[in-house]
Formats: C-alpha cells, sequence, structure tokens
C-alpha cells in the first residue's frame, strides 16, 4: 500500500520548514508517525502541536490533508541574507582582483564606489577599515547617486530594476558596475554618464 501526502519537514535550519510532497510504504509510513511522534513529545512548541498532529492524522491515513490553522505566524522570523551582515571589507578584494584580472585597476573599482554611494575615497578607506557590513555601509551612504536607477540587466539571473528590497537591488548594481567594468565597458558609459 502507498500513501500519499504532504508532510512538513524541518530542514536543518531550524527557521526553515516546508511541504514535501512524499509517497510511503506502510512501513515508512509507521516510521514517519514514530518520527513525529517523538519530535512532538521532544522538541516541538505548543504553537507546532496541532499542525503535528495533523500530519500524523494524514500520514495514518485518517485524513486526506492537514487543515490545521496557519502557524507561519508563531514560528521565528527568518534570518537577514547573509551578504547584508557581512563587511564590504571582505568582498572589496574580490571586487579589484576581478576588475585586475582583466586589466583594469583598483581606482576604477574606487570611482564605482564612490560614484554609487556618494563617498569620498578617504570616506570609502574609513568604511573598509571599520569593517562596516552591506546593510550599515548602503544605508548611511553620504549620497545614494539617482543615476543608478539607469542601471539594469541580469546579475546573477536576476533583473537588477525587479528586486524590491532597496539595500539587496544596491549591493546587485554595485555588482553589475563591476562586471561592466571587467567586460571593458568604458568608465564614461559604466558611470552612466
Amino acid at each position: 500500500m502507498i500513501l500519499r501526502a504532504s508532510w512538513l519537514i524541518k530542514n536543518v535550519n531550524p527557521n526553515i520548514y516546508f511541504l514535501m510532497a512524499i509517497e510511503l510504504t506502510a512501513q515508512e509510513t509507521a516510521e514517519a508517525i514514530h518520527s513525529l511522534k517523538k519530535y512532538f513529545a521532544v522538541e516541538a512548541g505548543e504553537e507546532m502541536g496541532d499542525l503535528l498532529r495533523a500530519a500524523i492524522s494524514v500520514l495514518a491515513g485518517e485524513e486526506k490533508e492537514i487543515t490545521s490553522p496557519s502557524p507561519w505566524p508563531s514560528l521565528p522570523m527568518p534570518t537577514k541574507h547573509r551578504i547584508l551582515t557581512t563587511p564590504v571589507a571582505n568582498v572589496y578584494p574580490y571586487y579589484v582582483a576581478k576588475a585586475e584580472r582583466k586589466g583594469r585597476t583598483k581606482a576604477e573599482v574606487d570611482a564605482i564606489f564612490c560614484w554609487l554611494t556618494g563617498h569620498s575615497l578617504r570616506g570609502l578607506a574609513a568604511q573598509l577599515k571599520k569593517q562596516t557590513d552591506f546593510e550599515t555601509f548602503f544605508r548611511e551612504a553620504p549620497r545614494m547617486n539617482p543615476a543608478r536607477a539607469l542601471i539594469s540587466g541580469l546579475i546573477c539571473g536576476v533583473r537588477v530594476e525587479d528586486i524590491p528590497e532597496p539595500t539587496m537591488r544596491a549591493i546587485r548594481q554595485l555588482d553589475k558596475l563591476v562586471d561592466e567594468l571587467a567586460k571593458g565597458k568604458p568608465m564614461e558609459k559604466i558611470l552612466r554618464a
């Protein structure tokens, strides 16, 4: 006998849950029920109790689907994307190396940083020395260049202009400008002059 069900799986990261479509034999169903009951007894908080009971009911064949009210409001908020908390100084050498491999200079990379954020060369050096993270770097930028809205195209398979979160968009705009530099585009065009 095969049982089809949607089952809530807890990933390695305790903040990430997802529904997984599975097919289980009778033995696998019994093992899944045992695991869920063990999890429920040991780890699950009060908020997850109804959902786990519903998952066990589905696996046991007592119900066809989980109809428990959504538990998501009680779960912890997801953490920030790792790049937001990464110091700019940790990534800066890679931008420079990428440019230099293609015959461009560190000064051109610095010009891109300064053009985008309004930092002076001295201000950029201070931010790098302070190990400022990307989120703070862009949030406290002296004057984000209004011409950055002209930066468009794909970076990592995503359209830069379609990224809704402002800090992530600024990071991807910076990536795009350094990519253009490495591809040999003239600085006047890179800086949207």
